[in-house]
């Protein structure tokens, strides 16, 4: 709680490319657990980043609330959560807001530049990654359980 103390509102503009990854972030978070939703709207506030979300017919938002720590980890809030105000008066959208100071803006900018790279060469080469005989001898387990289940289908099916 110190360091919402701390905050300041000078969040520079250059910092503004950062509030959509963000809210793409929340969009996918909640895509994962079925839920789906459109950030709608997003305001700066002195302590906070407040993220205006639309939610589809057919989620609840009791299911939207129950999340608030995975969508607090996932932006990983400086508290260790995130406010959610569901919904906000007057209007059909849910609230969540993020606090914020500097130093987590900038941890944030790093975090979004510095995504891992794959290196074409390491991934197309299968010689340094042979397969093991218990990879083998699973697989024909698999093949063997997977056509006895489709056989046990098929004599269902003519009964």
């Amino acid at each position: 709680m110190d360091k919402v103390k701390k905050t300041t509102n000078k969040v520079n503009k250059k910092d503004f490319p950062l509030l959509p990854k963000l809210a793409s972030l929340i969009e996918e978070t909640y895509n994962a657990f079925g839920i789906i939703t459109r950030v709608a709207e997003i305001n700066r506030r002195p302590k906070d980043f407040e993220f205006c979300l639309e939610i589809a017919l057919g989620n609840s938002i009791d299911e939207i609330i129950q999340h608030r720590k995975d969508i607090a980890m996932a932006l990983s809030s400086i508290t260790g959560d995130v406010e959610i105000e569901a919904p906000i008066p007057g209007r059909s959208l849910i609230a969540i807001r993020v606090p914020y100071t500097t130093e987590w803006v900038e941890l944030q900018k790093k975090s979004f530049e510095n995504k891992p790279k794959v290196d074409k060469k390491e991934s197309d080469n299968t010689d340094k990654n042979p397969i093991s005989a218990k990879q083998i001898i699973a697989t024909g387990f698999y093949l063997v359980a997977a056509g006895f289940g489709k056989i046990g289908n098929l004599i269902d099916n003519k009964k």
